[in-house]
């Protein structure tokens, strides 16, 4: 019996199989008689829109593919708000529908422009059959949208995981008879909610307060967290109202902590005089900004990229940062690695990039440099700007969180840092910002509703943990990331963004931005020198060589001081030369920076300082000038190690302490090791830095599928 029970369930199932197998041929073979009568630029923007149906060869592996499951998922994730919108509310409707039912289920009437606009973008993409009389979705759309203008499931699913006997209680609140089976009880449920006097009956037998509490969870939900509840121990929510909701059967427990309002339930809150749908669409408030205004604040935000990272990994490699307990750098560690380089999100930020570039490595105990950083700073500034965009938007880390989140920063660099949807959002916004206006600025707020138009956010799903994070939050951390690499600059998009969008050369780009911006200073008694505005890049390279950037913001204020000025000075500058810079830029300079220039040139030198790893004393100066003058390879030993005799009986060499030990005995010098007494000196070792593990870099995310769309239809038409 069993036998015959397993293989009438598999033939049911097999028959099941197959009857899908033809229903998807079916609709495969309509789509392709559809397709064949579409001309090349019909082809070329459903490819251009929907570039994961370029590999395709013939219609009918083209129909096959965006009638997929998967492609049909990625078309619908690229949606912009107000095709969303359309596509959600036809979702709602049952099959056949025409214009005037989904115009009828509206709450105002919506725009005929901005509707037609809508549906053709749906049919372009092939989501909606191109047919005007009636509204007929193409392939598994209907299932993919899970909550379509916020209605939450369908009862029978949202029952998927309440216990038995809680339904069987529930279907006898009903007034039915107690069901024997599971599958039972949920379909008796599925059928309770469709019979719109039964459900009328139910909300009108409500306590006071539960319907407009209902009508509340509709608009938060549909699926809104429940602190308390627990399905799979039958624990109600701590809330009474959610507790009692959910014993009346118009609202399901879903999961620990999650309650979910029946998409039946919704549509009967909704209708007819509630909000149904309502066709927008939002646009970010902008400013207008000045192009060369945005090309120097980009060209400035470049190179305090490059100081900042340029500072953070001078300090990692002079003192590696130790990793915590469970892995990664903690806040503490962060918050001292930023000191006055930059704010600790940023050092997140920037450890996170470095570390995906191969820069900078974890060990057991620690985070170190590797060996690939002297080439990689050696790298022209295009090149390496165009690495730390393009290892951007490939991490799967998530991003940190910004100063002014309520959320506490978090350690980085753990094994535990992965968020796949942080990679899609940095892509989304890099598209976002190549095609923006280049004179409107937005500011945090008008790029999200931007970023919420042309991407709807998620909403809050049955399985989703307690530290999931919103779209919103998570959009608005990933912002202060496109500023710190200059994709981003006093809110507009940067020519840099524009340029790695678009495939242009970046080198070119950064070249017209050095020049971009203010390119004069005044000089002042007090020995500053001040910019108002934004300051040129070329102007910031070339000051900073000579001041140290005492203020920032609206105005630049550098301070030039013996110190300052010892760096050119190190690089052969003279002060005829300084005070030419100087003058160049400022016209005239005060009479005291002036002296305070050639003083410090006259000053520089007096004091020289070498490198002398280890010290030789010997009583007998004699002996000394002997060894020194010893020939053969005793002598060529001791000159490889520049010993030098600095005073009587004192010299100093480059070698450590046992490798100059073994050369002067070599040359006849009984020497000894001298260190503190008692204790044996040992040689000091060179920290070694960590081997660099190097992933290669996907390419830059640029728009070029209109030219491969071309060629990708012609091919299908040919």
């Amino acid at each position: 019996a069993h036998r015959r029970r397993s293989t009438r369930h598999r033939g049911t199932h097999g028959l099941t199989h197959r009857a899908r197998q033809v229903s998807r041929q079916t609709v495969a073979m309509t789509v392709v008689e559809e397709l064949g009568s579409w001309g090349s630029d019909e082809l070329t923007r459903l490819l251009t829109l929907r570039p994961d149906l370029l590999s395709c060869g013939d219609l009918g592996g083209l129909a096959r593919t965006m009638t997929s499951r998967a492609s049909t998922q990625l078309a619908l994730e690229d949606l912009s708000g107000g095709p969303r919108q359309v596509l959600e509310a036809i979702t709602v409707l049952p099959d056949g529908s025409t214009l005037d039912d989904l115009t009828a289920l509206a709450v105002d009437a919506p725009d005929p422009g901005q509707l037609a606009a809508a549906l053709g973008d749906l049919r372009e993409r092939f989501l909606l059959h191109p047919e005007l009389a009636t509204l007929r979705l193409v392939g598994p759309v209907r299932g993919l949208v899970p909550h379509p203008l916020g209605l939450g499931r369908r009862g029978y699913e949202c029952h998927e995981y309440t216990p038995f006997y809680e339904l069987q209680n529930l279907v006898q609140r009903f007034g039915l008879p107690r069901p024997h089976s599971r599958e039972v009880a949920r379909k008796q449920i599925q059928a309770l909610l469709c019979d719109a006097p039964a459900l009328a009956a139910a909300f009108a037998v409500l306590p006071p307060g539960l319907l407009p509490r209902l009508r509340q969870l509709d608009r938060e939900g549909p699926v809104v967290r429940a602190p308390g509840g627990d399905p799979f121990r039958g624990v109600l929510p701590q809330e009474e109202d959610l507790a009692d909701l959910v014993l009346a059967g118009l609202v399901c427990l879903v999961g620990v902590g999650r309650v979910e309002v029946p998409s039946e339930v919704g549509m009967a809150l909704r209708h007819p005089d509630l909000v149904c749908w309502r066709l927008t669409a939002p646009a970010g408030q902008s400013s207008t900004v000045s192009p060369d205004h945005v090309a120097a604040a980009c060209g400035a935000a470049v190179q305090r990229l490059f100081e900042a990272v340029d500072g953070i990994v001078a300090c990692v490699d002079s003192r590696p940062i130790p990793l915590l307990a469970s892995g990664g750098v903690g806040v503490k560690e962060l918050r001292g690695l930023a000191g006055e380089l930059a704010d600790p999100s940023w050092c997140a930020t920037i450890l996170t990039l470095l570390e995906r570039l191969g820069l900078i490595d974890r060990t057991r105990k620690d985070v170190r440099t590797t060996k690939a950083w002297p080439a990689w700073l050696a790298r022209p500034d295009a090149v390496r700007w165009s690495e730390l965009v393009r290892a951007w938007f490939d991490l799967y880390d998530p991003p940190a969180v910004r100063p002014s989140s309520d959320r506490r920063l978090k350690a980085v660099l753990g094994l535990a840092s992965f968020e796949p949807r942080a990679a899609r959002e940095r892509c989304r916004l890099l598209a976002l910002l190549g095609s923006a206006a280049p004179e409107a600025s937005y500011g945090e707020k008008g790029w999200l509703e931007l970023w919420n138009a042309r991407h709807p956010r998620g909403r809050l799903e049955a399985t989703d943990s307690a530290g999931y994070v919103p779209d919103d939050e998570l959009r608005a951390d990933v912002l202060p990331e496109a500023e710190l690499l200059a994709l981003v600059a006093d809110g507009a998009s940067t020519p840099l963004a524009r340029a790695a969008q678009q495939g242009h050369d970046l080198a070119v780009v950064l070249d017209s931005l050095s020049g971009a911006g203010e390119k004069r200073v005044r000089a002042q008694a007090d020995m500053t020198l001040v910019c108002t505005g934004v300051p040129s890049r070329e102007m910031r390279l070339a000051l900073g060589r000579l001041a140290a950037v005492e203020q920032s913001g609206a105005a630049t204020v550098w301070r030039v001081s013996e110190q300052s000025l010892a760096g050119a000075f190190d690089e052969g500058d003279t002060a005829q030369d300084v005070e030419s810079l100087l003058v160049g830029y400022a016209g005239k300079i005060p009479q005291a920076m002036s002296y305070l220039v050639k003083d410090g040139a006259r000053r520089h030198g007096r004091v020289r300082v070498g490198i002398a790893t280890s010290y030789v004393l010997v009583d007998d100066d004699a002996l000394l000038r002997d060894a020194l003058m010893a020939k053969g390879s005793a002598g060529r030993e001791l000159a490889a190690l520049s010993v030098r005799r600095i005073a009587p009986g004192v010299a100093v060499s480059r070698g450590t302490v046992a490798v100059t030990v073994d050369a002067l005995r070599a040359a006849g010098v009984p020497a000894v090791a001298e260190s503190t007494p008692g204790v044996k000196p040992a040689a000091a070792k060179p920290r070694r830095a960590a081997p660099a593990r190097l992933r290669p870099l996907p390419p830059m995310p640029t728009d070029d599928g209109a030219a491969k769309a071309r060629a990708a239809a012609l091919l299908l038409v040919g």
